[in-house]
């Protein structure tokens, strides 16, 4: 044997045996065995913050892994409850909210400290709420990496909503324009009433139920489209399929392009109105 090969055998051999005793060391301290056999003390978050509306045109809201909810009620003022619990020796200190204001912008954020055990699931249950005032209806901006998006019954000019692993879910919504986006969860929105709509998504799935796209963009998500409305609408998928339901007797005209994908369902060459669907492979099926 030579000896670059016996030094290699030597450094593996080390790495080894400290990887066990490493490993020997973590699983069998306090800390992780307290959390794995769930005798885990939790320690609960209510942080609440309110300002008054005034003269806000711009609310923006981000999160890292905390679902976020937008809440209308009837009230002058603006409000965020950061509500949930983690686990105790976890962290630092506690997350917190992160609130900044000037005349005409508010920013919330939530303030992620240093990791004491890094276990991936040391906060549980974390959810922030807006509270959003009925009279406010300016713009709207909502980040997430991989919080879930949530909101009901708001009235805006505009609406921005993005997340990367995080479900986006829209209901009974009213806007003059909304810019929907995800990379791989999904987007689902039901009475959602827009002047100009536009939705995409990487391999997350879209369904809409009464709603009014302009534009749909997916990769590999799948796309199902229920009783849409008289408007010309694109739509371009590379893999994923799109489904459009319930068009009754809507006055549209199919154009549909694909290298592999099929198409099922009537083509009307008459119609007022043009659904556009451009994909590669991914199949479009009308009913």
């Amino acid at each position: 044997m030579n000896k670059l090969v016996k030094t290699i055998l030597i450094w593996f051999s080390i790495f080894i045996v400290s990887s066990a005793i490493a490993s020997t060391i973590f699983v069998t301290s306090s800390g992780f065995l307290n959390y794995t056999s769930g005798n885990i003390e939790k320690i609960n978050i209510n942080e609440q913050y309110n300002s008054p509306i005034n003269n806000i045109e711009n609310i923006y809201v981000s999160s890292l892994s905390t679902n976020v909810e937008i809440v209308k009620r009837n009230s002058s003022e603006i409000s965020f409850e950061l509500t949930g619990f983690y686990v105790n020796n976890s962290y630092t200190e506690p997350p917190r909210l992160n609130i900044n204001e000037d005349e005409k912008n508010i920013y919330v954020s939530i303030e992620y400290p240093k990791r004491i055990l890094n276990l991936g699931m040391a906060q549980r249950e974390l959810k922030l709420k807006v509270f959003i005032p009925e009279t406010y209806n300016q713009s709207l901006k909502i980040k997430t990496a991989s919080g879930h998006i949530k909101s009901n019954n708001l009235n805006l000019e505009s609406l921005k909503a993005y997340s990367i692993s995080g479900d986006i879910n829209l209901e009974n919504l009213f806007t003059k324009s909304a810019d929907i986006s995800s990379t791989s969860g999904d987007i689902i929105s039901e009475n959602l009433n827009s002047t100009y709509l536009e939705l995409a998504s990487v391999s997350g799935n879209i369904k809409l139920n009464n709603c009014t796209p302009n534009k749909i963009k997916t990769t590999s998500g799948d796309i199902k489209i229920i009783s849409i409305v008289d408007r010309d609408i694109e739509i371009k998928s590379t893999s994923g399929d799109i489904y459009i339901e319930e068009l009754g007797d809507l006055n549209f005209k199919v154009n549909f392009e694909s290298i592999s994908g099929d198409f099922s369902g009537d083509q009307n060459s008459e119609g007022k109105f043009l659904i556009f669907v451009k994909t590669v492979s991914g199949n479009l099926r009308i009913s």
